[in-house]
C-alpha cells in the first residue's frame, strides 16, 4: 500500500512540475496572461488533483476491501475441507466397529488436499498474509497424502480379502479385524493434525 502511494505521489510532482515549465513558457509570449489565466488554471488544475486523489484512494480502499473478502472466502474453504475430512474419518471409524456387512461408499475417497494445495499457490499466498499458517497447511498436505497413499493399499487389500473370502464369515470378519489394527492409529494421527489446523483457521476468521 505504501509503495503504491509514494509511486502516485511521485508521479504526480512530476507531472505539476512539468505543466509549471510549460505554463512559464506559454507566459513569455503573451502579454497580461498570467491576469487571464491564473484564476482558471488555479481552479481547474485544483480540481483535477482533487479528482484523481480521491479516485487513487477509493481504488486503494476497494483493492484492500476485495483482498481481505479473498483471503476470508479461503481461510472458509480450508475450514470446509478440514471439516468434510474430520467426518470422514469418522464415517471410517464407524465403519471399523460396525458389526454389519460394510459399507464402502466413499471410503475409498480419502482425504481431500485440493484446497490446501490450492492455497499453497503463490498468489493464494499473498491473501494467507501468514507464514506460519502456510507452513503447517504444507505439513498438513503432505501427512494427508502420505495417509492416502497408505491408506489406498490397505483398503484394496481389504477389498480383495473379502472377495477372497466371500461366504466365509470368519475370515471377512478376520480381514476387517487386521485392516483396522493398521489404520487405527494413523486415524487417530491424522485427526490431530486436521483438529490443530482447524483451530488456527479458526483463530484466522475470527480476527479477519
Amino acid at each position: 500500500m505504501d509503495k503504491h502511494w509514494k509511486t502516485f505521489f511521485w508521479l504526480m510532482i512530476i507531472f505539476l512540475a512539468a505543466l509549471i515549465v510549460v505554463t512559464g513558457c506559454i507566459s513569455i509570449g503573451y502579454s497580461g496572461f498570467w491576469n487571464a489565466f491564473w484564476p482558471q488554471f488555479m481552479a481547474i488544475l485544483l480540481g483535477i488533483v482533487i479528482t484523481v486523489i480521491l479516485t487513487y484512494v477509493i481504488w486503494l480502499r476497494q483493492q484492500r476491501h476485495t483482498k481481505s473478502l479473498q483471503r476470508l472466502e479461503l481461510l472458509e474453504d480450508l475450514k470446509f475441507e478440514a471439516s468434510e475430512n474430520l467426518k470422514w474419518l469418522e464415517n471410517l471409524k464407524t465403519f471399523l466397529v460396525e458389526t454389519s456387512r460394510p459399507e464402502y461408499t466413499s471410503l475409498d475417497r480419502g482425504l481431500s488436499t485440493i484446497t490446501m494445495k490450492y492455497a499453497l499457490n503463490p498468489q493464494n499466498l499473498v491473501l494467507l498474509k501468514d507464514f506460519d499458517l502456510a507452513d503447517d497447511i504444507n505439513r498438513t498436505v503432505g501427512h494427508c497424502d502420505e495417509y492416502n497413499d497408505n491408506y489406498h493399499k490397505r483398503f484394496r487389500q481389504l477389498l480383495v480379502d473379502q472377495v477372497v473370502a466371500a461366504g466365509e464369515q470368519d475370515q471377512q470378519q478376520r480381514a476387517r479385524t487386521a485392516f483396522s489394527v493398521e489404520i487405527s492409529s494413523d486415524i487417530n494421527y491424522i485427526r490431530s493434525i486436521l483438529e490443530n489446523l482447524m483451530k488456527k483457521l479458526e483463530k484466522q476468521t475470527t480476527h479477519s
